[in-house]
C-alpha cells in the first residue's frame, strides 16, 4: 500500500483544498477494498481512493452519500465550513430555522428580497427535462418564521409532491401528497418584477396544478 501526506483528510477527500497548514497534515494510507452500496458494487476514481487512518476506513463522502439519493454540499459562504448531507428521505427536525435549512442545502425563500439555494431549483429543472432522478426540498418561511415544507421528486415520468404545514403555528396541521405529470414554467410580473413561475401539471387524483415555486429576476 502506498503511503502519503493527506491534509484535512474528510476535506480533500470532497473538495480540493488550496491551503494546508502543515500542523493538520495526517499520515494515511491507501485502502484497497471494493465498495459495495445497497448491494451494487460501486467504482472510485484514482483521485478519490478509499483511505486507512489509525485503523478506521475513510471514503469519499460525495459518492457514499449520492449513492444513497443524497445530496452533498459545501459551503464557505459561513463563519463556519459546513460540509451537509441531505437526504430526502430524513425527517427534517422540528424546529427548522432558516439558517438550517440554507445550510442544508434546500432552496428558501423568505421574501422577494431573500432568497436562498436557487440555482438548486434550476438544477432540478434541468433534470427533470433530461429525464434523471432527482429531487429538491423547498422551505417557505412564514411571517412567523414558521417553516411550509416542499418536497418533490422526480423518477419515470413522475413527479412526487409532499407539503407539511405541520409546522405552521396558524395553519392547519396537514401533510398534503400528489403524483404529477409535469413541471412548467410561465412569465408573470409582480410589483414591476417579472418572474418565472414553476407549476406541477396533471396532477392525482384530480388532475390539479400546484404553484411549486416564482424565481424572481435579480
Amino acid at each position: 500500500m502506498r503511503k502519503f501526506l493527506l491534509g484535512f483528510l474528510a476535506g480533500a477527500v470532497l473538495f480540493s483544498v488550496s491551503r494546508v497548514d502543515a500542523s493538520n497534515l495526517l499520515e494515511a494510507v491507501q485502502f484497497p477494498v471494493k465498495l459495495i452500496i445497497n448491494g451494487k458494487v460501486t467504482s472510485l476514481d484514482t483521485g478519490h481512493p478509499i483511505l486507512n487512518y489509525n485503523g478506521s476506513a475513510y471514503v469519499p463522502v460525495r459518492l457514499v452519500g449520492e449513492a444513497l439519493h443524497a445530496k452533498v454540499r459545501y459551503s464557505d459562504d459561513d463563519p463556519e465550513k459546513i460540509i451537509s448531507i441531505n437526504d430526502p428521505r430524513a425527517e427534517t427536525p422540528e424546529d427548522y430555522p432558516e439558517d438550517l435549512a440554507r445550510a442544508n442545502g434546500d432552496v428558501v425563500f423568505i421574501s422577494q428580497a431573500k432568497t436562498y439555494n436557487e440555482d438548486q431549483l434550476i438544477e432540478f429543472v434541468k433534470k427533470v427535462e433530461q429525464n434523471s432522478p432527482d429531487w429538491i426540498r423547498i422551505v417557505r418561511y412564514t411571517l412567523e418564521g414558521d417553516p411550509i415544507i416542499q418536497l418533490v421528486s422526480y423518477r419515470d415520468g413522475t413527479l412526487n409532491y409532499t407539503v407539511d404545514y405541520s409546522r405552521d403555528s396558524f395553519g392547519s396541521d396537514a401533510i398534503m401528497e400528489a403524483k404529477c405529470s409535469s413541471i412548467v414554467s410561465s412569465n408573470g410580473e409582480l410589483f414591476g418584477k417579472p418572474y418565472t413561475e414553476f407549476t406541477l401539471t396533471g396532477c392525482s387524483p384530480d388532475r390539479e396544478t400546484y404553484a411549486l415555486y416564482k424565481l424572481f429576476g435579480r
